[in-house]
């Protein structure tokens, strides 16, 4: 499984995205969550999946907890680019019911 990263960019609207590579599991998410301790959202995130493989139930907590700080700092957190799996599995998870999850 591969290593977990992202990078962040924050565009001149303010509008900030988050781009994922590699797994979220077990291993990826604790250390991506740590990395995420210092992340402070702008109104909009914008969370880029399509450079993300496999994802286990800890990966879909991370994603959760994103969506937490997001929605406590009052923004709102969108998803692009995941796979058709990716997507049905957040579903599957009912993440559609808080992230905006795009195609």
């Amino acid at each position: 499984m591969g290593e977990a990263s992202f990078d962040v960019d924050v565009d001149d609207a303010g509008v900030t995205t988050l781009r994922l590579h590699g797994d979220l599991d077990a291993n990826t998410s604790i250390a991506i969550w740590r990395q995420l301790d210092d992340f402070q959202p702008t109104r909009t995130v914008t969370m880029e999946l399509s450079d993300v493989g496999f994802v286990d139930s800890s990966g879909i907590g991370c994603l959760f907890k994103l969506y937490r700080r997001v929605a406590d700092a009052d923004g709102i957190l969108v998803a692009t680019g995941a796979s058709p799996a990716l997507r049905h599995l957040m579903e599957m998870a009912g993440l559609n019911r808080v992230i905006a999850i795009l195609p």
